[in-house]
C-alpha cells in the first residue's frame, strides 16, 4: 500500500513492488505465463532472460482447448498453488525513492534499481488493541496490522485470482508473547467504527464539501492520517484530527472535548458514531460479553455526550447525532443479542436525551441504518470462548449467516451520509421539512421497523381485554 495515499510516485512504487517482488512468481503462474510486463519492458534480455514458448507452456500447465487467461490460445493457466504467506505482524508501506522515481527507473547505478522503491515500517503507537507492540526489544518489526492484513488479502486476490485462500496463524514465540491481547480485542480494534472509516469518513467528506469545519476523531492516529490523505487538498484547511477513544472514561473525554473546543473556538454538532459488533449466543457470551459490547456502544456514547454538552449549550445551532441501528427493532436473530441490546439501549437513551436538552435548543437526531456496504462491518470474530454442545446447530447456522452478508448489502453509505448532512443543514432532501428526530435509513430498515410496529400493534389488539383489564375494580361509596 502506498505510504502517501494520493502521491503519484508512491502509487507507482507500489506497482513496482508488486511486479518485482510478488509478481515475479505469481504473475507467470496465475495469469500470463510470463514475467510481469513492467519487468520485460524495463529489463533487457541480458539481465532478464525471456521465456521460450515451451517454457511458457510448462509454466501454464497442460495442453487445453479452453480459453486462456494468458492470451496464448492453446494453453490455459493452471496455477499450481493457491497459498500466500504474509508476515501479518508487520505493516510495510511502499514509498518512492527519496530522490524521486525519475532518478532511479532508467539509472542502473541507482542503489534501488531496478525495483525503485523503498519500504516504510510504521506503527501508529496504537499497536495491539490494548497498547503498543508488546515486545519492546523488537518493536522495529513486530507491529499490529489487523487492518492492513484485510487490505493485503483483497489486493492479492484482485491481482492474482485464486479459487480459495487458506489463512492460518503460526510462527515462533517471541519475547513477551504472553502479554499479547486476546484475539477478540484485536478484531475489536479492526471493526470499531470511527470517523476514519465507514459512515464517519463519508460524513466527514460530505460536510467538508458543504463548507463545514470538521474535527475528525479515531482511536488510531494512523487511521486519521489515511482519512486526511483521502480528502481533497483544497478542503483540508477545514479539517482537524484528534485521537480519541470513547472507552477512556468521562474525565479523559472532558479533557478531549476542551481540546476540541480550542481548535475552532466552538462546537456545534456532536456525532456519536463509535460502535462495535460482537456476535455471540447470549448463553455462551454471558454478562462479560455484554459488558464489552456496552462499553463502547452505550457507555462510550453517554460519556462523550456528557463531556461535550457544556460546549453545545453555548451554541445557537447545536445538534447531537447518534448512530443507532435497525437491529434495535429487529432483534430476533441468534447471535445478534449483545449488539441489538446495546443499540436498543442507545435508542432509549437518545430519546430521553432529546427531551432533556430541548430546553437548551439542542436538536437530537437518532439515526437507525439498516445494512450498508461499509468497511469491515462484518469482520468480527464470533464468540467461541464458551461453546456449549447443545447450541452447536444454532451457533453454526448463525455464524454462516454472518459470513454470508458482507458485500451483499444494498445500502449505499455515501447516499446515506449525504442525506444526514442535508438534514443537519436543512437543505436538499430536508429543505422545508421539520427536524425528524428519528431517521431510518435503508429499505431493509424501513421494512423491519414496520414489521416490529405491526407486531406490537397486533399484540395490543389481540390482548386488549387483558391489557386493559387489570385496573382496580371501581369502588362505590
Amino acid at each position: 500500500m502506498p505510504w502517501r495515499a494520493n502521491n503519484t510516485e508512491d502509487i507507482q512504487a507500489v506497482e513496482r513492488h508488486a511486479a518485482f517482488r510478488i509478481g515475479v512468481f505469481s504473475t507467470p503462474t496465475y495469469t500470463t505465463g510470463d514475467w510481469p510486463k513492467m519487468m520485460t519492458d524495463e529489463l533487457p534480455p541480458s539481465y532478464l532472460p525471456r521465456f521460450t514458448a515451451a517454457e511458457k507452456r510448462d509454466i501454464l500447465g497442460k495442453f487445453s482447448s479452453a480459453p486462456c487467461l494468458s492470451g496464448l490460445s492453446k494453453f490455459c493457466a493452471l496455477g499450481s498453488a493457491d497459498f500466500f504467506a504474509i508476515d501479518s505482524y508487520r505493516t510495510q508501506w511502499i514509498a518512492a525513492p527519496p530522490d524521486g522515481m525519475a532518478s532511479c527507473v532508467h539509472n542502473t547505478s541507482h542503489p534501488l534499481w531496478p525495483e525503485c522503491h523503498t519500504t516504510v515500517l510504521f506503527d501508529s503507537n496504537g499497536g495491539w488493541a490494548a497498547g503498543p507492540s508488546p515486545d519492546p526489544l523488537s518493536d522495529s518489526w513486530l507491529q499490529a496490522t489487523p487492518n492492513f492484513l484485510r487490505a493485503s488479502l483483497i489486493e492479492l486476490q484482485k491481482r492474482w485470482p485464486t479459487k480459495k485462500m487458506y489463512i492460518s496463524e503460526f510462527g515462533f514465540v517471541e519475547p513477551f508473547e504472553a502479554q499479547r491481547t486476546e484475539l477478540f480485542r484485536i478484531t475489536e480494534d479492526v471493526t470499531r467504527t470511527r470517523t476514519s472509516s465507514g459512515f464517519g469518513s463519508r460524513l466527514t467528506q460530505s460536510a467538508l464539501k458543504r463548507g463545514d469545519r470538521v474535527i475528525a476523531t479515531a482511536r488510531s492516529l494512523e487511521k486519521l492520517q489515511h482519512l486526511v490523505a483521502r480528502i481533497e487538498p483544497a478542503l483540508r484547511c477545514h479539517l482537524r484530527t484528534l485521537q480519541l477513544d470513547v472507552t477512556d472514561g468521562e474525565a479523559v473525554l472532558r479533557a478531549k472535548a476542551n481540546e476540541a473546543l480550542a481548535i475552532w473556538g466552538q462546537i456545534d454538532i456532536l456525532v456519536n458514531n463509535a460502535g462495535i459488533g460482537l456476535p455471540s449466543l447470549l448463553e455462551e457470551g454471558g454478562a462479560a460479553h455484554l459488558r464489552r459490547q456496552f462499553a463502547t456502544n452505550v457507555f462510550g456514547v453517554i460519556d462523550l455526550t456528557a463531556a461535550v454538552l457544556p460546549h453545545l449549550r453555548a451554541s445557537k445551532q447545536a445538534a447531537i447525532l447518534v448512530v443507532g441501528s435497525r437491529s434495535a427493532w429487529k432483534t430476533e436473530i441468534p447471535g445478534i443479542g449483545p449488539y441489538s441490546a446495546s443499540k436498543a439501549a442507545v435508542h432509549s437513551l437518545t430519546e430521553t436525551l432529546a427531551t432533556e436538552v430541548a430546553p437548551f435548543n439542542i436538536r437530537v437526531l437518532l439515526i437507525a441504518p439498516g445494512s450498508f456496504r461499509t468497511e469491515g462491518i462484518y469482520g468480527q470474530l464470533y464468540n467461541l470462548s464458551n461453546r456449549i454442545a447443545v447450541n452447536d446447530p444454532i451457533r453454526e447456522a448463525s455464524m454462516s449467516k454472518f459470513k454470508s452478508i458482507a458485500g451483499t448489502e444494498k445500502g449505499d453509505p455515501d447516499k446515506a451520509m449525504e442525506a444526514v448532512v442535508d438534514i443537519v443543514r436543512g437543505e436538499g432532501v430536508a429543505a422545508g421539512r421539520p427536524w425528524p428526530g428519528l431517521l431510518v435509513l435503508g429499505e431493509d430498515a424501513e421494512r423491519d421497523v414496520r414489521d416490529k410496529c405491526n407486531k406490537v400493534l397486533k399484540a395490543l389488539d389481540d390482548w386488549k381485554d387483558v391489557t386493559c383489564g387489570v385496573n382496580f375494580d371501581s369502588v362505590r361509596l
